[in-house]
């Protein structure tokens, strides 16, 4: 089947270049397998999503989403805050982390265990073991 594709396939292909944001369409000469080889790379391996921002969604275009909120009568935030764990449950969940659960009242964190990361422990390898019979 892929053979039947490479055959009929054109060797000249017809594309627009979004990026020049003009209508102006470039004409390029691929042969059938480079073309189904740039094709092959945006599929995704199985258990994959694409997840892609384009337009005035896209990161490159943050400023112009700003302005365009601004004019609709909103107030984006120029800025992000970053809050501690600890805020943001109290703030959405209702649930504060520092109190205990059984009297409410406040907890101290005295100590925090960091996470092992040695592995698990090597079995001895025995050799030359002598059995008594």
């Amino acid at each position: 089947m892929i053979f039947q594709i490479l055959k009929h396939l054109s060797d000249t292909l017809q594309e627009q270049d979004i990026r020049l944001l003009t209508d102006r369409k470039k004409v390029m000469q691929l042969k059938g397998e480079e073309f189904l080889r740039r094709f092959c790379l945006h599929i995704l391996p199985k258990r994959f999503v694409r997840i892609r921002h384009y337009g005035m969604l896209s990161s490159t275009r943050r400023k112009e989403l700003r302005d365009i909120q601004r004019l609709l009568g909103l107030n984006p935030p120029d800025k992000r805050i970053k809050k501690e764990w600890k805020q943001i449950c109290v703030d959405n969940l209702n649930y504060n982390p520092d109190a205990c659960p059984v009297c409410k009242g406040r907890m101290i964190t005295i100590k925090t265990l960091l996470p092992n990361f040695r592995g698990p422990p090597q079995t001895p390898v025995l050799t030359n073991v002598l059995v008594n019979v």
